[in-house]
């Protein structure tokens, strides 16, 4: 099971945006990335179990937390929901494997039976939503492609076999190399959902009920708004800000580290100011991409593309997932080089 869940904030446009890709057939599955922490769980968590107000009560959605070890209760969410014996009888060809794992890539034969057991094949009329959270983790990046072109087959596959008004996949993603794997093919749309904005950041500081003594303007320039972070500062470190800082650059070392063996610290010291001059510095961009701290910029999940804002880490075709990896990657090199 995921851990604690924040408080749900804001998101207004970006659930508009997903009842509005619902809501009639799409050619494609729709693929949502973003930083890591920024809320991808905890919004499509909050999609299902709103879709009947969001898309009326003939929407069926299920959703799979692909990461999910064990319990099939914790990794399958439905409304209406779907009872166990399904999830159970869905998975039980396969043995060894996570759950949720199980679930993502079975998926072709749990629809099947949900419409075949539960609505006794008839499907016509309902708008029926599948969604499968961290599919690449769960999956391997290896098999993101192959994912890709599955969903793609099974969605026109259930439209011709059971007609829906509509039956349309969404998956998310927060591994930075699946993006350019799922990007290649013409079986997927993308779209960014990226950190919370300053006013729902702030609102989501105070339900978590940050000390009065903590520097609120200084938490947004740090962290960005990324609520995944400041959940751990106040689950993890109860609000001990210096604590936190202080784990972090201790991951953070080991790329700077990487980057000074392979002379490319100069480029990343450059980058903490610029995330643009990636997009020549293919050997960088790469180590910054598997380590999950940069990603591309693109259409947000909602409205419009992610403005550039320099002093968040913010690009035109590149970002820092959070403020927090560009200011203590500047800090490390700094310290390095005048070591």
């Amino acid at each position: 099971m995921r851990g604690a869940q924040p408080p749900f904030v804001d998101r207004v446009a970006e659930l508009g945006a997903l009842a509005r890709w619902s809501s009639r057939q799409r050619a494609t599955p729709l693929y949502i990335y973003g930083p890591e922490g920024c809320g991808k769980t905890r919004l499509l968590r909050e999609f299902v179990s709103r879709v009947d107000e969001l898309l009326g009560g003939d929407a069926l959605a299920v959703y799979i937390d692909a990461l999910e070890a064990s319990s099939p209760v914790h990794a399958l969410l439905s409304k209406p929901s779907v009872p166990g014996r399904l999830i159970e009888e869905a998975v039980a060809a396969a043995v060894g494997e996570p759950i949720g794992k199980l679930l993502a890539l079975s998926v072709s034969r749990l629809v099947g039976l949900i419409a075949e057991r539960l609505y006794e094949r008839r499907l016509r009329g309902k708008i029926v939503v599948l969604v499968v959270d961290d599919v690449a983790r769960a999956i391997g990046v290896e098999r993101v492609e192959w994912y890709v072109k599955h969903l793609y087959e099974l969605t026109w596959r259930v439209v011709e076999e059971y007609e829906p008004e509509a039956f349309n996949v969404i998956v998310s993603t927060s591994e930075g190399e699946s993006l350019e794997l799922i990007q290649r093919h013409r079986h997927a749309v993308t779209r960014l959902l990226w950190n919370l904005g300053r006013k729902p950041f702030q609102e989501l500081v105070e339900k978590l009920g940050a000390p009065e003594s903590l520097d609120r303007g200084g938490l947004w320039r740090l962290l960005g708004g990324n609520p995944g972070k400041l959940v751990e500062l106040a689950y993890n470190y109860e609000w001990r800000l210096d604590e936190m800082l202080s784990e972090y650059a201790g991951r953070l070392r080991r790329v700077v580290l990487r980057a000074l063996e392979e002379n490319l610290a100069g480029r990343l010291l450059e980058a903490t100011r610029n995330p643009d001059i990636l997009a020549g510095e293919p050997a960088l961009r790469s180590l910054l991409t598997r380590e999950n701290l940069v990603l591309e910029t693109g259409i947000l999940l909602g409205d419009g593309e992610l403005g550039v804002d320099r002093e968040l880490g913010i690009g035109r075709l590149y970002a820092w997932q959070t403020p927090l990896y560009p200011t203590l990657i500047h800090r490390l090199i700094e310290s390095q080089l005048h070591a």
